[in-house]
Formats: structure tokens, sequence, C-alpha cells
């Protein structure tokens, strides 16, 4: 068992939280932001090719989302750029999920 002390808006919030719970917890995180970023990366590399049209029927906000993408691949820098970001995200949570497991094994 563990105690997390967690503090929002000026209030202190004690959780006790089970520590496999809290492993389960932070895979969990972990693979949903390293399949974001590589969700990103393939999306790049569609709409780079120039495969990809944007379906109407999309909600606002994912072609609000797409249409990002599409000014992304408008110039081979920012193409660059992105992917940059996104491969450095991927090290980062994958160094923090190696930790985290050298840590708690």
């Amino acid at each position: 068992m563990k105690i997390v002390v967690l503090k929002l808006l000026g209030y202190s919030i004690i959780v006790i939280i089970d520590q496999s719970f809290l492993k389960k917890l932070v895979f969990v995180y972990f693979f949903l932001v390293g399949g974001f970023q590589l969700l990103n990366l393939y999306l790049v590399y569609k709409f780079a090719s120039k495969i990809v049209k944007i379906p109407e029927v999309f909600p606002d906000f994912w072609i609000n989302w797409l249409k990002e993408f599409e000014v992304i691949v408008l110039s081979e820098e920012s193409i660059k750029e992105f992917k940059k970001i996104c491969y450095i995200e991927l090290v980062i949570y994958l160094i923090m999920m190696v930790i985290f497991i050298l840590i708690f094994n």
C-alpha cells in the first residue's frame, strides 16, 4: 500500500493506492502517450504522401486536429521538426518506463 498526497486547488487529498494498481496505471499511461505519438507520426507520413482526405462526417475537433497535419506537411522543415519532437517524446517516455520498472520491481 502506498499513500499518495495530492495537492489540488489548495486542498490536500490523501489517496491510498495499492502498488500493483499504481504500476498498471503508469503502464497504461505510458502506452497511451506512446501510442498517441506513434499515431501522430503515422498521420504525418500519410498526409505527406497526399493519400488522406479528411471526411466531413468527422466531429469538428477531429477535423481541426487533422487540418493541423495538413499545415505541418506543407514544408519539409516543419515535418522534420515535428518528427524530431515526437521521437524525443517517445524516447523520454521509454526511459521513464524503464526507470519506473527498475524502481518498483
